[in-house]
């Protein structure tokens, strides 16, 4: 168990992202909660759940597996481990098998302690009980707490998820800076006489870092109002609360709270795991957003630059989409970055999923804590402008398009260092006037600037004037002069105008058509279908 825990935190270590541990990376991306520099600025669901490679005190790997004397000592079997372990209700502890006869060898026998032995053999009570608890109207139908039909954003029944809690962290388990992460499932049967149906969830719980647990806080109450709407087209999809007080004891130590945060779970991955460490276009992200191809950009000097304008655009416009949705119900997300933005694999009808609202607030309202990203995070941060309060969330998306555009701001550590340099340091010296700093950028034949290869990339993006014009009014100094997240939407073209009146209308499209490349809707009339899955509009069926 023990060379597990090793191997679990030497793999967590080596996928941790570069930028967060390498000590370069300090003067670029300093946090306002200076406690927590660099490698503590993330504090939502995924962000930094594996950690640093800075040595940290684990909980669970750190425990001291010796057992008390005081109580009685109870045997459960833990059936996703395969393995015994043992629970003292009077103190709380829990030791594995191998744990529990090593310290049961290592005592003095009852008849050999002296009376001032602090240790005496544990007492085992009654044999061997199953982990896995059995829900009160399995146990008795009669009984008052009868079965509870699944209602989303309501309370949930500990007894019914099935979780490997204390596998020794294992896949079912990560810890970040701020939080636990879970997956599991959860029975969500319409009814106690039918069948079992498991629905797949990540469970989330805070560590017992008093700013964690306020974030926590903060961020059942964002939740809990967003699913009072429904389900959100592009929100991770929040199935509610539950309170693991009736299984505490198979729960780790080190947690802040005995209330958790459910989530039903994506196949996928968060968006920053697509960018081609290269800066090529990934061939998942591609497909699954229907990027065919890139053509290169020849600019006026004759060059040929490989921007992704296309990929932009899509990657804009599928973040709009939900960001509209949220921005109409009153919540300003206040950490959009491609951390949080997860791409669905195979669902190409609406991909991607916003996740994670640790830093979340209520429009109208201050964050309660001074917390931002600042590579992603406007001038304005860490509080939303009260004229314009959703203007933060379309600058952070403006600087992602722009790192989703530019080659050199997403290939290897140069690229993240390169992407630092331009949006702390460059960008604030041109005073967020995005067209001057790309036009200088363009004409540097002095080597004035850092990172040479983006030179030519801003020459590049002059070729394209709409969607200059776009990001640059994205990431306006002035947080009033930012365009909402509807008049983006419009202004990406046609494709996407209609995407949003189809939002706002209720529809979700099936797919893009074959031959115009607009939306086919459900209840598009004389809608076709062909033998590769293809939609076609009426008029545009071959």
């Amino acid at each position: 168990w023990h060379l597990a825990g090793v191997l679990l935190v030497a793999t967590c270590s080596n996928v941790a992202m570069a930028f967060l541990v390498t000590s370069n990376c300090k003067p670029l991306f300093r946090s306002s909660r200076q406690a927590r520099v660099c490698t503590k600025i993330q504090m939502g669901l995924f962000d930094g759940m594996f950690g640093s490679k800075e040595k940290t005190k684990d909980d669970i790997l750190d425990r001291n597996f010796q057992a008390s004397p005081a109580g009685v000592w109870e045997e459960y079997y833990d059936e996703s481990a395969k393995q015994k372990y043992y629970f003292n209700p009077q103190t709380q502890e829990t030791l594995w098998e191998a744990e529990f006869a090593a310290a049961v060898k290592s005592a003095p026998t009852r008849q050999a302690a002296p009376s001032s032995a602090k240790f005496e053999t544990p007492v085992v009570s009654g044999s061997a009980k199953s982990i896995k608890p059995v829900p009160y109207w399995v146990q008795d139908p009669s009984t008052e707490q009868a079965f509870k039909p699944l209602k989303f954003g309501g309370e949930l029944e500990a007894e019914r998820l099935t979780v490997a809690w204390r596998q020794g962290g294992g896949g079912m388990m990560q810890k970040g800076g701020f939080g636990f992460v879970f997956t599991g499932t959860y029975d969500a049967r319409p009814n106690a006489a039918a069948s079992r149906r498991d629905l797949k969830v990540v469970v989330k719980l805070p560590t017992t870092d008093p700013d964690a647990i306020r974030t926590f806080e903060s961020e059942t109450i964002i939740n809990k109002k967003l699913s009072s709407f429904g389900r959100l087209p592009g929100v991770a999809e929040f199935v509610g609360t539950v309170d693991l007080r009736p299984i505490e004891r198979m729960l780790p130590s080190g947690l802040g709270a005995r209330t958790g945060l459910v989530w039903v779970a994506v196949q996928g991955k968060t968006l920053d795991t697509f960018f081609d460490r290269g800066g090529g276009m990934s061939p998942v992200l591609a497909s699954t957003l229907g990027v065919k191809e890139s053509p290169p950009t020849r600019t006026a000097q004759g060059e040929v630059v490989y921007i992704k304008v296309e990929l932009c655009r899509r990657v804009l416009g599928e973040s709009l989409l939900p960001l509209y949705v949220i921005h109409e119900k009153g919540i300003i997300h206040r950490d959009m970055k491609p951390k949080n933005i997860m791409l669905v694999e195979g669902v190409k009808a609406e991909p991607f999923r916003i996740i994670d609202f640790g830093s979340a607030v209520e429009k109208g309202k201050n964050p309660f804590m001074d917390d931002s990203t600042e590579i992603y995070a406007p001038p304005e941060a860490p509080n939303p402008d009260r004229g314009n309060p959703e203007g933060y969330d379309i600058y952070a998306l403006g600087i992602t398009a722009l790192r989703v555009l530019m080659p050199s701001m997403i290939a290897g550590e140069s690229g993240i260092q390169c992407l630092g340099v331009v949006t702390t340091k460059e960008l604030p010296d041109f005073d967020y006037d995005v067209r001057k700093w790309c036009e200088a950028r363009a004409a540097d034949n002095a080597s004035r600037f850092q990172f040479k290869p983006l030179n030519a990339e801003c020459r590049g993006l002059l070729r394209h004037p709409d969607l200059l014009a776009l990001i640059s009014d994205m990431l306006s100094k002035d947080p009033r002069k930012r365009p909402s997240a509807a008049v983006a939407l419009q202004r990406l073209g046609p494709e996407w105008a209609a995407r949003l009146e189809g939002l706002k209308a209720g529809r979700t499209p099936r797919g893009k058509c074959g031959a115009c490349g607009l939306s086919v809707y459900g209840d598009d009339p004389g809608r076709v279908r062909d033998n590769r899955g293809v939609y076609y509009h009426s008029q545009c069926a071959p």
